[in-house]
């Protein structure tokens, strides 16, 4: 049995093809756009999280501080460990809430992760057309979590 790729009338002779016969969706255009919108922000925020996650790690792994950059002014979170980096696009609003001082030095723009598992904490906040997500940084633990944000 073979296949074509070709498109095969609907009805033999009407010149009408299969692709003629679709309907469009039912929802406006809008609504899957926004789905995807979504899909794409969750992405973001699943590979911030991923990074911070792998950093926080790596300084208990390798018994040493592990500092991530945080710079919201250029979109970028930046590995302390790796060579990782998420950029977030221009589309997504992007808002860091980061400690002044950590371990007695200037915390600046930085998530600090240290050895015995503590961290700095911070939380990093993405939002497009009032929907987002935050990604948490605990202080004592260094665990990472996600918390989807509903539009009031």
């Amino acid at each position: 049995m073979s296949t074509s790729n070709k498109v095969k009338p609907a009805v033999a002779g009407s010149g009408r093809t299969e692709r003629d016969n679709f309907d469009p969706p039912s929802q406006p255009i809008d609504a899957y756009l926004v789905a995807e919108s979504r899909a794409r922000l969750e992405s973001y925020a699943i590979a911030t999280a991923a990074l911070l996650k792998a950093d926080h790690d790596a300084a208990i792994r390798r018994g040493t501080q592990i500092v991530t950059q945080v710079n919201a002014a250029s979109r970028l979170i930046l590995s302390g460990a790796t060579d990782r980096v998420v950029s977030i696009p221009g589309d997504v609003d992007f808002d860091a809430l980061l400690a002044a001082r950590c371990d007695k030095y200037p915390a600046r723009s930085t998530i600090r992760f240290f050895s015995s598992g503590m961290s700095c904490g911070g939380v990093i906040e993405l939002t497009r057309l009032g929907f987002g997500y935050q990604i948490r940084v605990n202080w004592l633990t260094g665990g990472v979590e996600i918390v989807a944000l509903r539009p009031a």
